[in-house]
């Protein structure tokens, strides 16, 4: 968990200048969470006493790195439309 956070805020720390905001979260979510998926499937099953799972947990750690990867694109989706639907007075007020 630590090596994806720590990969994701550098990767974050180096794009956040861009002119589009989002792609500094973007491309630091895909790295975290690359980095944090692989790392953590292969430290738990990587020559496992489980047969299955020894033999298939570089597709099953793929699997979820996909479910995680469209949890992000369905946050970013509700958030852009919540940011639509609600008034901008509504929203400083909220984040004060």
């Amino acid at each position: 968990y630590v090596l994806g956070q720590l990969l994701d805020i550098q990767v974050f720390d180096r794009l956040r200048q861009w002119p589009q905001w989002w792609i500094a979260p973007a491309a630091s979510g895909i790295v975290g969470q690359a980095a944090d998926t692989l790392m953590f499937f292969s430290v738990a099953f990587w020559r496992s006493s489980n047969p299955f799972m020894a033999a298939n947990w570089m597709e099953i750690a793929l699997v979820d790195y996909v479910i995680k990867l469209l949890v992000s694109l369905a946050y970013g989706a509700l958030l852009k439309t919540l940011l639509k639907l609600l008034p901008r007075q509504r929203l400083v007020a909220a984040a004060r």
